[in-house]
Formats: structure tokens, sequence, C-alpha cells
């Protein structure tokens, strides 16, 4: 809070002045809050679990005695000057770096704004905004989703920050990512399900991808996944993902190489690839994932495809079609199986990054043209933006051969002129 002249101000340093009673209170339910923390969690664990627990148990509310205070956690009722420097205290006792932010909060329709105060943590080198206080009513519903825990791209169009603030380079979390932080301090994180997993790998792909990209271009960024996810399955090493966005500490603390070799291969026999490959021997390897799937489903394939790579056996996969010993016949062999699968579970992901871009207004409107190649992600297709915009694609494919057929009609009626 240092050189901002708001903190130097005599009447802000009084309003936030403790008797020795009301300062040990407040130490004293931070430490009840903190004994809950497990000693093995990482800066994510403990910056997510005190969010969530602050947010559950402090109301928005101007009763309080002193509601923009530490005090907030005595009284449990505050505003967001009360919510956004308790939790920056709480995240000074983990000696996680959390700033205290001034601004301007907007309504979700911009027709309101009012003085709002939040946060900005930096862990592992990656900064992204919080607003605990935006958060809190769901956490008091008893919903599990946080919007504003550094996973929302539109956090600025809603939040703006005084002149003398600190500016950042912020990070927007993966959605998947920050529901993958466990925060429950009765289940460790070997409890972490394959999907849970999935969505770290997926994580890291997408930030390494993303760095690499914008520092080299996309055909080095995709070469850099490859080489981290080869190398860490060959070698444990985890040092070719980049450290942006936690993504090479999730690795290194939840999943093991073998993990991640089984579960790429899964990835690659759920997508039921089928002429992906412009390889040949990527063809033949489709071909034969594709064939035993359909016959013992997608687990025991998974399974016969993990096992090929790691040991050179071929039995897990059946001989419907050939699919066993095309692999032997055309030299598909576990090098060329496991470069395969990195290969092309990585061209894919990227594709779907690329497709999770945020749609970009161009002087306000759209073409036709683009209107028609609109496709959202599935995790996005329930919102109001996305039917809005299904149903004018639906109105424009309409237009379209409504038109094509009064052409054709035109066309039609001219031709039986002619002909009389």
């Amino acid at each position: 809070m240092a050189g901002k002249q708001k903190y130097n101000q005599e009447r802000y340093q009084q309003r936030r002045t403790y008797s020795g009673r009301e300062l040990k209170q407040i130490i004293g339910q931070m430490k009840v809050i903190e004994g809950n923390i497990p000693k093995e969690w990482n800066q994510m664990q403990k910056a997510k679990y005190i969010y969530e627990v602050l947010g559950k148990n402090i109301e928005y509310s101007l009763s309080a005695q002193r509601p923009s205070s530490l005090s907030v956690i005595l009284d449990r009722k505050g505003v967001c000057a009360g919510y956004a420097l308790l939790y920056k205290e709480m995240m000074d006792r983990q000696g996680i770096q959390c700033d205290y932010i001034r601004g301007i909060g907007f309504s979700p329709n911009r027709t309101q704004s009012e003085k709002h105060a939040w946060n900005v943590l930096t862990i592992d080198g990656t900064s992204f905004p919080v607003d605990l206080t935006w958060d809190s009513p769901a956490l008091r519903r008893g919903d599990t989703q946080l919007q504003y825990f550094g996973n929302n791209p539109r956090f600025f169009e809603r939040h703006i920050t005084e002149q003398d603030e600190i500016q950042y380079n912020y990070q927007v979390l993966p959605t998947d990512f920050v529901n993958s932080i466990n925060t429950d301090p009765n289940v460790r994180q070997a409890g972490l399900d394959q999907n849970d997993k999935m969505s770290i790998i997926k994580l890291a792909i997408e930030q390494t991808y993303t760095k690499y990209k914008n520092n080299y271009g996309p055909q080095s960024a995709k070469e850099q996944v490859v080489k981290a996810i080869e190398k860490y399955i060959t070698t444990g090493y985890s040092d070719s993902f980049t450290r942006q966005g936690q993504a090479r500490a999730q690795i290194e603390e939840h999943i093991t190489p073998t993990e991640m070799l089984d579960l790429i291969t899964k990835s690659f026999t759920e997508q039921n690839y089928n002429g992906y490959n412009k390889d040949f021997k990527g063809r033949v390897l489709e071909s034969s994932v594709n064939q035993t799937s359909q016959r013992y489903g997608i687990d025991h394939t998974a399974n016969a495809l993990a096992d090929y790579i790691k040991t050179g056996k071929t039995l897990g996969f059946t001989r419907t079609n050939d699919a066993r010993s095309n692999l032997t016949t055309y030299a598909v062999f576990p090098g060329d199986a496991i470069n395969l699968v990195i290969d092309t579970v990585t061209d894919k992901a990227i594709e779907d990054i690329e497709k999770d871009k945020t749609i970009q207004v161009k002087n306000s409107y759209f073409s036709i043209d683009e209107l028609s190649e609109v496709d959202l992600p599935e995790e996005k297709k329930n919102n109001v933006i996305s039917k809005a915009i299904d149903w004018i694609k639906q109105k424009t494919k309409e237009k379209f051969r409504s038109k094509g057929k009064q052409n054709q009609e035109i066309k039609k009626s001219r031709e039986d002129d002619g002909e009389r």
C-alpha cells in the first residue's frame, strides 16, 4: 500500500487501528481458519481455500461497526474494502503475494458504478485478479463455481483500477483448472480422479502453447508442447512445461509420468479419430484403436495402447480386420505410436484452444460470413449470448435458403417463358 496517497492519510490509519483485545480476537479467528490447512498444500490451494471460507462466512452489509476493516472477521459483515483488506492480511500470513486494489466496479450492463476494492494474487510468477466480494453471495448460497477467482476473462469490463495502482500482466486461469484445485482438508490430492488430472494436463498444454505462441509463433509453440509431454513421459523431467499459471507445479505434484502416458492414450482413444492423421502410420494406428474400441470399449483399448507403447505387446488389440497384425505389418512400432499419440492429442488440444477464443466485434457488427463460422465451445453453449447467436445463424440460413429458392423459381419462370 506504500506510495498510494489514500493510505498516508491520518483518517485512513485511524480507521484501521485496533485495540489489543480486538487484535487478539482477529488473529484468533484467522488461526482457526489456518488450522484446517494441510501442511502439504501449495499456495494456490491455500489461496483458494481461504477465499472460499471467508466468502461463505462474511455477509455484504453496511451494518457492521467497522465494515472496511479487519474486524469484519469478527462481525461476519462488511463491504468490499473489508473483504479485500482481510483477504490480503491472510495471504500475507501465508507468504502469498497479494495486493489490495482500489477502483470502480460496474453493474453487469455498466449502467451503474461505485467505488470498489478487490485483490490481485501473484503465485509462481502468475498474476490474476480476484474479487471476494462478488463471489461471496454465491458461496453463501452453496455454489462451488467461482466466477472471480482469476477465471473471468471479462473481469476488467466491470473493474477499472485507480491511476496510482500497480499495472500487472494479468493471466486468466481456466475454469477447469480452478475447479480442479482441491480445497477439502479431508481429501488429499492423491484422490484426484482422471478428469481432474486430465484438466491439469490440458492446463499445462494451454499455458505452454500460449506462452510460446506469443513469443515464437504457433508452430514453435506446438513443438514445445510435444517436446514437454514426451520428455516428461520418457524422463520424468517437467522443465519443458512453462511455470506460467502453475502449469509445471501442478504436473509435478499431481501426475506421474506413467499417469500422463495413460491419460493421453485414453484421450487419443476417446476421440475415435478417423482420418485425422495425414501420416500413413497415423491412420493405421487410428484404425487399430477404433476397431479395438468397437469390440472391447474405450478403457480396454486405452490400456492396450499404453501397454503396447510400454512393452511392445499387441495382445490387447482386436484381430478384427487385422487391427492387431497391421501394427507390425506396417511398422507402427511403440516409438512411432507414442509420437503419433502425443502429436495428435496436442493438435486436437490446440484446435480447442484456438476455438475457445472470445468472439471479437469489429466495428460493432458481424458480417454474415463471420457469423456463419461462429462455433462456441460446449461449456459456453448454454448462455444467453450463444443462444442468440444460434438463433441468428438459423435465421440467416433460412434467409439464404429462401433466397435460393426464390432465385430458382425466377429462373424456372424465365425458362418457361422462353419455351412459350
